[in-house]
């Protein structure tokens, strides 16, 4: 069992490197403060890394045992991502954001950082959530926000599979090299 939900709880997901490139102790800041008022919700990092330790002492410190768990490297993302109901990628700083369009692929709510590499997709339109790289406060809004209004998740969750295959699918990159080469070719 990769996401730990009880009957009636909400499952947040992020996946990555335990890496402070990944910012995962934000995003454990930001679960500190929304488990405040939101009892049913937990949150579950899937990966592996040189933060480990920090980050578990950043969980127990927090007295969040049994509500965050690091559960280390699986083969079974898919899975964890079609259990799940929301992603988050709060990276301080990202090439390409590989596991958010993983996300909308399985159709999943996403929240990114607005860091180059994940604000860009938000910029060509993605339908993702985006909050200021490590503001603890504004991500636990963010996470509220949407739990807080399921009509704006279903919404989401309708639209983000089909903008993923849209502009991320295999034909739709085929068709962006064809127009490269095209391009070259006229110059």
């Amino acid at each position: 069992l990769l996401l730990h939900t009880e009957p009636g709880q909400v499952s947040v997901l992020a996946v990555g490197r335990l890496h402070p490139q990944k910012n995962f102790a934000c995003l454990i800041e930001a679960f500190a403060l929304l488990s405040e008022q939101r009892p049913d919700v937990s949150l579950t990092i899937l990966g592996e890394g040189p933060e480990r330790p920090a980050l578990q002492a950043l969980i127990r410190k927090r007295g969040l045992d049994g509500r965050v768990f690091l559960p280390g490297v699986t083969r079974q993302i898919p899975s964890a991502m079609r259990s799940a109901d929301i992603l988050v990628v709060p990276s301080a700083w990202e090439g390409f954001g590989l596991v958010a369009i993983e996300g909308l692929m399985a159709s999943l709510p996403v929240i990114v950082s607005d860091v180059d590499g994940l604000g860009e997709f938000v910029r060509n339109g993605a339908p993702m959530v985006t909050f200021p790289s490590g503001d603890v406060a504004a991500l636990a809004a963010r996470i509220a926000e949407l739990l807080d209004c399921p009509e704006r998740m279903a919404a989401m969750r309708g639209v983000a599979r089909a903008w993923a295959i849209e502009h991320y699918s295999l034909e739709a990159m085929a068709r962006g090299y064809v127009d490269v080469y095209r391009r070259l070719l006229r110059l």
